[in-house]
């Protein structure tokens, strides 16, 4: 959460684990409204800032796969624009995929998938599986440049989030 000049600025987690910002008018805070992010953004961090009474809210998105990448967001113009890019970002064909597993009781389960090309060409892939969900613990999502290199070989990853 951030606290700006007239808005506060909330980063959440939506269905299937997507990234959104709830934006909330200090003023009026019925006036609640949500942005979403990129479809591959699994972490988000704060950018260090020496303003104190900003007007904006930067902040770094990443995932296992995808180099930190600066943004900023502006609650008064609801614009949210791409200032830096981390070097090597992926391409197009990187894919971050949601989708739900059914577990044994039927409980439907987050997946985040990152693949490269389609997902029906990716039946003799190998797969790295990641899951969590003891303890209320998060599985760190930010970006990892062995989890490229593996995407690189033609390994798929998922994330289970339990």
């Amino acid at each position: 959460m951030e606290v700006l000049e007239r808005h506060c600025v909330m980063a959440l987690r939506g269905g299937g684990q997507r990234l959104h910002l709830d934006i909330i008018p200090l003023d009026d805070p019925s006036g609640t409204s949500s942005v979403k992010l990129p479809a591959w953004a699994c972490a988000l961090e704060p950018a260090p800032t020496t303003l104190t009474h900003s007007r904006a809210f930067p902040f770094v998105l990443s995932s296992p796969v995808r180099p930190p990448a600066l943004f900023l967001f502006s609650p008064a113009t609801r614009r949210l624009s791409l200032k830096e890019d981390g070097e090597g970002a992926p391409g197009a064909d990187y894919s971050t995929t949601r989708v739900w597993a059914e577990s044994k009781d039927g409980t439907l389960v987050p997946v985040t998938v990152f693949h490269r090309g389609p997902l029906d060409g990716l039946a003799g892939a190998p797969l790295l599986l990641h899951v969590y969900g003891a303890y209320g613990l998060d599985l760190g999502m930010t970006f990892r440049p062995e989890k490229r290199m593996l995407l690189d070989e033609g390994w798929t990853l998922a994330y289970c989030h339990v």
